[in-house]
């Protein structure tokens, strides 16, 4: 459900972007667990900002 509701997210920007006369690509892909985890990973070690 997550992930259709996703999906719609992203339909809705690319057919505000595509009224700009300009050709949007996307390719969704979706993580698995272990993809998931490195990305939170290399994300908590680049946090900068405060809490």
């Amino acid at each position: 459900m997550a992930n259709e509701k996703s999906e719609e997210d992203i339909r809705q920007v690319v057919a505000e972007i595509k009224k700009l006369d300009v050709e949007v690509e996307v390719d969704l892909t979706i993580m698995n667990q272990e993809e998931l985890q490195a990305f939170l990973d290399m994300e908590q070690e680049s946090w900068k900002g405060g809490t």
